[in-house]
């Protein structure tokens, strides 16, 4: 046994074996005690336990302190990145049970919500939002004692209704059960309610935003899942749904991307335009080919005749040296980045233009997504073949630095604001049709059309409370199987 503060200890059986156990300020912490080599000691934080049953009385609330044992439901952290509901029954030999009882419900799920208000978009993905809720999120989260007040959107920017129209003072979080567009569409209405309540111009792009003191979980069920993949590290339903059970957050970044004049969207994961945005469009005319017209319309556009752009584009970048995005991800909001100024760059020709919302790490074999940086990185990808472009895309997408060996790839770091001028009508190259593609704008996934042919964005650091994991997190142990769950759960 480590040596620590002890709480309770104790002898107790679990599946006809016996265990010491022990509670420590730090968690619950078991290991065999019969064998002839020392066993491994299982220790598990409170923060991983959310919930404690009785002798079949339920939840411990209820409990009356009579019979002999206790179940814990907790969170098992897989080598691959997963998170598991797990369970485990111990039965008291000596004592009485409510001295365990009474050590547990002191201390565990310290950051588990008690309400959520959740929306559900039946028809997103493979329109499983509706099954995905009511098999699989609402189980864990009555398990868990979590109070929820759901609905399931009938119709488009339904979500938008619901929200501007809810109470949040019933709740401590907004978790959607969707995509990339779900999670946007909420994002963009809470965040507009707000600083209208609050009296702050939104179409400024110097506005200084009221905080939110909603947190916020999406539980992946879209077609993009992006944002989920930020906050959990892994596309697992089950492992959202914990980590919002959990109930610990990182601020998230989001962009503000504003026309003259006016704010055009808040963005909740990337902002792209030529090949990126004109593929969205493609696969919009496709619906008839369901999930399939992804992938086949990636492919043989990659491989059709590709448009070109000469943008205007200025920068505005962190000064040198400034290390201010290495803050632990813990803290909170940001304070603003120091900048040098608007920086215009040199005119290029090129065929897309992607940015994130975090800063990409690119000096690993695994690209390093931070979602709670003080700055973004932006890629401009020159005129270049299919498969080349294929490369860099999959890359991206497996997180592997391969994608960045594409030399039409160029690509700008410590960024915290863009302006951008399209030039599409002085172009008379352009056809129609071309210049239709060209005013296209890809904001997490959904199309927009940029009425005056230019944008501003700017980096919102930090600025959503959202149930996620820190990025380091995510990592698996060298040697390990990626498929095993580890000695500590």
């Amino acid at each position: 046994m480590a040596e620590t503060s002890v709480l309770l200890s104790g002898d107790l059986l679990s599946g006809g074996q016996e265990y010491r156990v022990h509670l420590s300020p730090d968690g619950l912490h078991w290991q065999l005690t019969n064998q002839k080599k020392d066993s491994t000691e299982v220790s598990l934080p409170w923060s991983d336990i959310y919930s404690l049953v009785t002798d079949g009385q339920g939840e411990t609330t209820q409990m009356n302190g009579e019979g002999k044992s206790f179940t814990i439901h907790f969170i098992t952290h897989r080598r691959d990145k997963k998170w598991k509901a797990t369970e485990k029954k111990f039965d008291v030999k000596e004592g009485d049970v409510s001295d365990w009882v009474r050590q547990i419900q002191a201390n565990y799920r310290p950051a588990t919500p008690k309400r959520l208000l959740v929306i559900v978009n039946p028809i997103g993905g493979k329109g499983q939002g509706r099954q995905v809720y009511e098999k699989k999120v609402a189980p864990l989260f009555k398990t868990a004692g979590i109070e929820t007040h759901v609905f399931i959107t009938e119709r488009a920017k339904h979500s938008e209704e619901i929200i501007n129209n809810f109470d949040f003072s019933k709740v401590e979080g907004l978790v959607t059960v969707g995509g990339d567009g779900m999670y946007q569409e909420a994002l963009n209405t809470l965040i507009q309610r707000n600083q209208k309540e609050a009296g702050i111009d939104i179409n400024n792009p110097e506005s200084v935003l009221k905080p939110l003191d909603i947190k916020f979980g999406i539980i992946p069920a879209g077609t993009g899942n992006g944002v989920s993949a930020l906050a959990a590290g892994v596309i697992d339903i089950e492992t959202a749904i914990l980590h919002v059970i959990r109930g610990e957050t990182i601020g998230f970044n989001i962009f503000g991307i504003y026309e003259p004049g006016k704010l055009l969207s808040y963005s909740g994961l990337l902002f792209a335009h030529g090949f990126s945005s004109a593929i969205i469009k493609k696969t919009d005319e496709k619906r008839w080919m369901k999930t399939f017209r992804y992938p086949y319309v990636m492919i043989t556009h990659s491989f059709s005749k590709k448009q070109v752009y000469e943008p205007e584009i200025h920068l505005l970048e962190k000064t040198a040296g400034d290390d201010s995005q290495e803050i632990a991800e813990s803290e909170g909001a940001a304070a603003p980045a120091k900048e040098k100024g608007w920086r215009r760059l040199e005119a290029m020709q090129q065929m897309d233009m992607m940015i994130f919302i975090c800063k990409i790490d690119t000096k690993q074999d695994k690209l390093k997504m931070l979602p709670s940086s003080d700055s973004f990185t932006v890629f401009l990808t020159k005129l270049c073949a299919g498969w080349t472009y294929l490369k860099m895309m999959f890359g991206l997408m497996r997180q592997s630095s391969d994608a960045m060996d594409v030399p039409q790839l160029v690509v700008h770091q410590d960024v915290t604001g863009m302006k951008v001028k399209f030039n599409i009508d002085e172009n008379p190259s352009l056809s129609e049709k071309e210049k239709m593609y060209g005013s296209l704008l890809n904001i997490d996934g959904e199309l927009y059309k940029s009425e005056c042919g230019e944008v501003e964005i700017r980096l919102i650091s930090r600025y959503v409370p959202m149930y996620a994991t820190p990025v380091d997190s995510f990592s698996s142990t060298p040697g390990e199987d990626p498929g095993e769950p580890p000695q500590t759960a």
